[in-house]
């Protein structure tokens, strides 16, 4: 009985539910951890004290990222490259980051 549900009796075009998810999910403060585009996958997960981001860039072209308050963590598949507030993740290029927890 805590939570809600929505129910979307349509099969509306594009556009809409882009417009209705986008709403929605501001109006719960929901976000992306980051800023990219369709073709990159993010994928967060968390211990008690750490935190990881799997970023993968599934096009053959490069995919610009805005790497928020992600940037300055420590990328674990290239340690001695701090990740930058922002890049153009090379076709494919894979990035697991790491930063500890607040």
């Amino acid at each position: 009985g805590k939570g809600e549900a929505l129910y979307l009796a349509t099969q509306p075009e594009q556009a809409f539910l882009e417009t209705w998810l986008a709403k929605l999910l501001a109006a719960r403060g929901i976000h992306a951890p980051v800023s990219t585009g369709p073709t990159v996958e993010i994928s967060p997960r968390r211990t008690d004290t750490e935190e990881f981001l799997f970023v993968i860039n599934h096009d053959r072209t490069p995919a610009w990222i805005d790497y928020d308050t992600w940037a300055g963590a420590e990328d674990l598949l290239a340690p001695e490259r701090p990740v930058p507030p922002a890049e153009n993740l090379p076709p494919f290029a894979v990035r697991i980051l790491r930063r500890q927890r607040a």
